[in-house]
Order: C-alpha cells, then sequence, then structure tokens
C-alpha cells in the first residue's frame, strides 16, 4: 500500500467523505453476510444430512472460493472493472455468511449477538487509534504476512495432529491480538488508499472497495476468535 504515498487526491472528496464511504461499504459487506449467514443456519443441518458427502465437498468449495476471490482482488486490481470489483467483494461477503452459517449454528443466538457486539465495540476502539495514533504502524508491516502464515500453520498443524485444546485457545488469543493489531494498521493505512485516488475516479472507487475489504476481513477473522473464546455451545 505504501505505493500510494507519494500521491496526492485529486478527486473532490475529502478524506472524512471518503472515510464515510469505505464504512458504508464495509457495513454492506457485513450486512449482506449477516443477513445470509442468518438464512443459512436455520437450514445449515438439513442441508448437512440431505447432501451428505457432497455438503462437506460444497463447503470446502465455498472455502476455496473465498481464498481464489481475496487473491484476484489484490492482485488484479489495477486492472480489473469496478464494477467487478463491486460484484466480487458482494459475492465474497455472500459465500462468508454461508461458511460462518456452519460456525454460529454451533452456538446459542444470545452469544453470537454478544460476541458480535463485542467484536464491535473492539472494532471501533481499534479504528479510532488507529486513525490518531502518533505511532507509524507501516514500520511493523514486515511482520503481519509471516505473523498471519504462522497463525494459519499453526492452526493446522493443532487440528491435524496435537488437537489440543490448550494450544487452540493460546492460538486464537493470539489471533485476537493480530487482528486487533490489523484493524489499526489498516485504519492508518487509509490515508495511503486516499491519495492513491489520484489517478481516476475509477481507480479511486476501486481502492476504496480494497480498502472496505480489507477492514471487512479484520471484523470477521475478529468476531470468529471471540465467538470461539466466548461463545457458549448450543449443546451445552
Amino acid at each position: 500500500m505504501s505505493e500510494y504515498n507519494a500521491y496526492q487526491n485529486n478527486n473532490e472528496l475529502s478524506f472524512n467523505e471518503y472515510l464515510s464511504k469505505v464504512f458504508i461499504t464495509l457495513a454492506l459487506g457485513l450486512g449482506i453476510t449477516t443477513f445470509t449467514s442468518l438464512i443459512f443456519t436455520m437450514f445449515y443441518e438439513r442441508m448437512a444430512v440431505a447432501l451428505g458427502g457432497l455438503f462437506f465437498y460444497g463447503v470446502i468449495g465455498v472455502c476455496i472460493a473465498e481464498i481464489v476471490i481475496a487473491i484476484v482482488m489484490g492482485a488484479r486490481l489495477q486492472k480489473m472493472a469496478k464494477s467487478t470489483m463491486w460484484a466480487l467483494y458482494i459475492v465474497y461477503s455472500i459465500l462468508t455468511g454461508i461458511s460462518l452459517s456452519g460456525i454460529i449454528g454451533m452456538y446459542t443466538a444470545a452469544s453470537v449477538w454478544i460476541a458480535f457486539a463485542v467484536t464491535t465495540i473492539m472494532f471501533i476502539s481499534m479504528a479510532i487509534i488507529g486513525q490518531t495514533t502518533k505511532v507509524d504502524l507501516s514500520r511493523f508491516s514486515g511482520l503481519i504476512l509471516p505473523g498471519l502464515i504462522g497463525l494459519i500453520v499453526a492452526t493446522l498443524v493443532n487440528v491435524f495432529f496435537f488437537r489440543s485444546d490448550f494450544f487452540q485457545w493460546i492460538i486464537t488469543y493470539v489471533g485476537v491480538v493480530m487482528f486487533l493489531f490489523l484493524i489499526a494498521y489498516d485504519m492508518q493505512m487509509l490515508r495511503n488508499y486516499y491519495n492513491g485516488s489520484f489517478a481516476d475516479e475509477e481507480m479511486g472507487e476501486k481502492l476504496m472497495i480494497m480498502a472496505a475489504f480489507q477492514l471487512y476481513l479484520d471484523f470477521i477473522n475478529l468476531f470468529i476468535r471471540i465467538l470461539r473464546l466466548f461463545g457458549k455451545r448450543s449443546n451445552d
């Protein structure tokens, strides 16, 4: 994202107006995900029984599609039309709602909404910190990718080999800290996206969608970990 630092924004939006557009786009994605997950949660068990083994492969397919879309949005940002960016963002939000429904269904409705409220409060708090802190968080950017890869590897190793609840708790707490940092980091980097709108209106909108998408990922990942830590299982 730092490649946009040197440019000045030539559109007519103030930075606060730009922030408003980012958060409206973020809210749109979260709203679509919430609605989709609520619908699929109601039918999740019935579909699992009806489809049998096909259901498992369907879940895997949804997860793979999410990964592919995230990679494409980042890699093809310059060449992709803004309409395609919008379409991918909406499709990703729907797919996330589908994949989340399996997780949400394991917890009571009350604990899911409490986890969502706690995540929202934590997200807003870190977003404010990211916008107001004088510390340049970009100095830690080199640790983000290795940290995320390490988190994924540790999770997979625990799932397939250790199967330790204690180790899973450690991984989850580390994930909470990491995504709290990422919220502040991505909020601070919004200025780079704003300055990157120098090229033209279409590029500015694509950068706005990408900024919202990154914050969306931070929110969803934080929510999942808060739910795992404090959510009450429906079968308890």
